[in-house]
């Protein structure tokens, strides 16, 4: 097993962790956005746009 396998499973650990521990999931915002600076989330057939600001805010806009 390579360091980066070895990282990546330690990571997947700890969330699964972090989820039985709080029952929810806990997602960094940089995986949420993959480079990007804003992503578009689709709820109950409407679309938000979450956007990181120059200030390096999230804001969620419908």
């Amino acid at each position: 097993m390579t360091a980066s396998t070895k990282q990546d499973v330690s990571q997947k650990t700890q969330l699964l962790e972090r989820q039985e521990a709080g029952g929810r999931r806990e997602v960094a915002i940089d995986d949420l956005l993959q480079g990007g600076r804003e992503i578009a989330i689709r709820h109950a057939s409407e679309v938000y746009v979450l956007r990181l600001t120059r200030q390096n805010k999230l804001l969620l806009t419908k």
